[in-house]
């Protein structure tokens, strides 16, 4: 399974710039052979405006003019963040700017850099509100066809602790071998979280014990299941060798998906989670219900990854 060899990284100077720079540099660390970029995206000029700054002139030329200069400082002032945050780097040759809508500009400049992944920074204030993700944010997850890091402004630059979403169905099977790619080069741990219905869900004839725990022959199978999911994966031998001592013990939970994911994340103190969405054929994709929660009321950093057409989410 390839590993993230292109790193791109949107800023922008309402997002957490820095957050967002220094989980790249430190993905970029944990891969060999890896290199990262940087987009900034200039909006494009409110109609509602027009009138006041070129009441004179043809509006075209003048609104070209003027975003070519908008385009020069912003590409100066990313470079000068980048160059603050990433040591020893020539930043103006890695970085990229465009006018146009933020998330469309976004992923166009990253499809001519054919990227492995894209970081891209989630709304929040002082006090983290759950619910939001900001505008650019929720496009570029709908929209994107490649794996989306949503960076979280209190989250760690050097995540430890991997949590991953799994439905021990071979779509899943991905989401388990990027794991624990990202944790050999971080030196972090994979948690796999396995949610299942209701027990009464799982029992009509009302036969297996019910309670919130998960009963206890539908453990040994879900467990069993696992292995199986653990052996088939595809991961290079240095990684394999060590996934034993990075590989966390299952959890499982029952209940609804996205609120069960969560909570075993948080008690876990994951600081990254890793969840399936369906890749889909339409240039505009729906998240999923269980991907776009787990995005928007997750505390930690998320890597929504792209699954098999028609596939599911776990």
């Amino acid at each position: 399974m390839p590993d993230f060899q292109t790193i791109v990284a949107a800023v922008d100077a309402a997002e957490p710039a820095r957050e967002i720079l220094r989980l790249a540099e430190t993905l970029t660390a944990a891969v060999p052979g890896s290199t990262r970029h940087v987009l900034h995206a200039v909006p494009p000029i409110p109609t509602s405006l027009h009138e006041s700054l070129f009441p004179f002139a043809c509006v075209g030329d003048d609104e070209d003019a003027l975003l070519a200069e908008l385009r020069e400082i912003a590409a100066r002032r990313t470079a000068d963040i980048v160059s603050r945050h990433w040591k020893g780097v020539a930043a103006a040759e890695l970085v990229r700017v465009a006018s146009g809508p933020p998330a469309d500009t976004v992923l166009e400049l990253a499809d001519g850099l054919g990227p492995d992944i894209l970081l891209v920074g989630s709304t929040e204030g002082a006090v983290r509100q759950p619910g939001l993700l900001g505008s650019t944010a929720e496009r570029c997850l709908r929209r994107a066809r490649l794996p989306i890091l949503l960076v979280r402004r209190s989250g760690t630059p050097t995540p430890r602790r991997i949590a991953v979403a799994v439905d021990l169905t071979p779509d899943s099977r991905p989401l388990l071998e990027r794991a624990l790619l990202l944790a050999h080069g971080l030196k972090a741990q994979v948690l796999p979280i396995t949610v299942l219905p209701h027990a009464a869900d799982l029992d009509h004839a009302g036969l297996l014990p019910q309670g919130d725990g998960v009963p206890g022959r539908v453990r040994k199978e879900v467990e069993k299941r696992m292995q199986q999911q653990l052996s088939q994966i595809e991961l290079p031998f240095a990684v394999r060798s060590g996934a034993d001592e990075q590989l966390l013990p299952p959890v499982f939970g029952i209940g609804d998906p996205a609120r069960t994911v969560l909570q075993h994340a948080e008690e876990a103190a994951a600081d990254l989670l890793v969840i399936g969405r369906a890749r889909s054929e339409s240039p505009v994709t729906a998240l999923g219900r269980t991907a776009e929660h787990v995005a928007r009321n997750s505390h930690a950093h998320v890597l929504v990854l792209p699954l098999a057409v028609g596939g599911g989410s776990p």
